[in-house]
């Protein structure tokens, strides 16, 4: 076990020093913005987060994934895992006028750059996984598993929630590729308990409450300058202020810790 652990470390750390760029991975709902813990015959859909209204962006979140995506290359496009349903790709499917591709390109644009959710990143659920929900987390892996192959130069960040087996989704992406995975970054929703930190395969898998907080552990990782660390904190006190309740008050608290520790 020791001698496994040893070269999956070894394996990575020796992707990592070749600096190979860095493909952000997300999923959409309680990561990318709000489920609102709506839910049909009390199956949530899309996810568990009652903090935040249905469809609201966390704040911070676009800049967040700009800064990873740009740390050692020209930025690459976010990559979505999410299991909206294949077959109701005709309501549900990432093209050019939904709002998480325009909330993404336009973060791009205020960058001056053309960068934002790439069509040939997106990839869907089944109908299959809405009946049976234990197999989200084994659908998004499998997904995955198309990325590394589709980009088999990049190394990779998974960013999804506590809410519905990403965290699962993401063991298994560490367990079968620990040499391309940076980390797995899983946002808390439904509960004000931060998990703690563990590793699996020599992959860090860590836990925040908001993207500053993320931003945060990404420069304990070494995987963003203090720079970037400090734009994500403008940007998602500018996108808070709007709120007077926790959902401001988590990012203010944030703020505090990442200033205290530079």
């Amino acid at each position: 076990m020791r001698v496994a652990l040893f070269a999956a470390a070894l394996l990575r750390t020796t992707a990592l020093q070749t600096g190979r760029p860095i493909q952000v991975v997300v999923d959409v709902d309680d990561t990318v913005k709000s489920s609102g813990n709506v839910r049909i015959l009390d199956i949530p859909l899309g996810g568990i987060d009652a903090q935040y209204e249905r469809g609201e962006f966390y704040p911070g979140v676009c800049d967040f994934c700009f800064e990873l995506a740009s740390a050692r290359s020209d930025p690459e496009p976010v990559a979505v895992l999410t299991a909206r349903a294949e077959e109701f790709a005709f309501a549900l499917r990432l093209d050019a006028n939904d709002k998480v591709v325009k909330t993404f390109r336009d973060c791009g644009r205020r960058r001056n750059v053309e960068w934002g959710v790439a069509p040939d990143r997106v990839l869907y659920g089944s109908a299959h996984e809405w009946v049976f929900q234990d197999f989200k987390g084994w659908r998004k892996f499998l997904n995955f598993q198309i990325l590394v192959e589709r980009f088999p130069q990049s190394s990779f960040v998974f960013v999804g929630d506590t809410g519905e087996l990403d965290g699962q989704a993401g063991e298994l992406m560490c367990y079968k590729y620990p040499h391309l995975m940076e980390c797995v970054l899983l946002h808390v929703v439904g509960t004000d308990k931060v998990p703690s930190s563990y590793e699996v395969n020599g992959v860090p898998v860590r836990f925040f409450r908001t993207y500053v907080g993320a931003a945060s552990i990404c420069y304990d990782l070494a995987l963003l300058e203090r720079d970037a660390v400090d734009r994500v904190c403008e940007r998602a006190l500018m996108e808070s202020s709007v709120y007077s309740d926790s959902r401001r008050t988590d990012i203010e608290r944030d703020v505090e810790r990442w200033r205290r520790k530079t």
